[in-house]
């Protein structure tokens, strides 16, 4: 999400905004008149818009996972165009990561009320960012349907 703090307008009613995001050779800002087209009432009027990741990771944004959203916004009256606000970043184009594969049971580890697993970590789509932690549920053999974190 890009959001802003409409500037004084000097008496004049804002009618538009445009919303620049920079593209991955880091010189160039383009507009995404999809996601962010700075005329649209509902934009205006909450000054914020939500990008989706697959638009900034296709052209002309083509930022890689884990690559942060730089952004500026120049509003518009009937008066003119204020200049460029001051390029912001704070979002950073992350993914959930996948599932761990080859989940097996560590038989060296397994024994009276232990037991060991084993797995994989899932493809790198983590948007870049290491997997930090890992949570296992275990099915309770009391009901088939519960689930317990451990």
């Amino acid at each position: 999400m890009i959001d802003w703090t409409a500037p004084y307008n000097g008496g004049t009613p804002i009618t538009s905004y445009t919303i620049e995001i920079r593209t991955t050779d880091a010189q160039v800002f383009a507009l995404d008149s999809t996601d962010c087209n700075g005329a649209d009432s509902t934009i205006m009027s909450e000054t914020q818009c939500t990008v989706l990741v697959s638009t900034l990771r296709a052209a002309p944004f083509s930022l890689a996972w884990g690559s942060s959203v730089y952004a500026k916004i120049t509003a518009t009256n009937y008066l003119g165009s204020s200049a460029a606000s001051l390029v912001g970043n704070g979002a950073i184009i992350l993914n959930h990561p996948d599932e761990p594969l080859n989940l097996s049971n560590n038989l060296k580890v397994t024994w009276g009320t232990t037991f060991g697993l084993e797995w994989d970590e899932g493809d790198t789509n983590s948007g870049g960012i290491p997997v930090l932690d890992y949570t296992v549920y275990v099915k309770s053999a009391e009901s088939s349907n519960a689930w317990i974190e451990r």
